[in-house]
C-alpha cells in the first residue's frame, strides 16, 4: 500500500479513503520521502540530464501504464 500512495503523491493523483489515513498517519516519514527523492531528482539533473530525462521517460511511462 505504501508504495502505492507515493506513487500517487508523485504523479498528483488524489488518494482514496484508506490511503489518505495511511498517509496521515505516516505523514512526516511520507513527507521525508518525498523530500530525499526531490533531492536525489536535482542532483540527477543537474548533473546527468540524459539520465535524469531516461529516468522521467520510465516514471511517466509507469504513470500512465505503458
Amino acid at each position: 500500500m505504501y508504495y502505492n500512495i507515493l506513487e500517487k503523491i508523485i504523479i498528483g493523483m488524489d488518494l482514496e479513503e484508506k490511503e489518505r489515513a495511511k498517509y496521515e498517519e505516516n505523514r512526516e516519514s511520507v513527507d521525508k520521502m518525498m523530500g530525499k527523492l526531490k533531492n536525489i531528482g536535482m542532483e540527477l539533473h543537474r548533473y546527468d540530464p540524459t539520465e535524469w530525462n531516461s529516468f522521467m521517460e520510465i516514471c511517466l511511462a509507469g504513470a500512465i501504464g505503458e
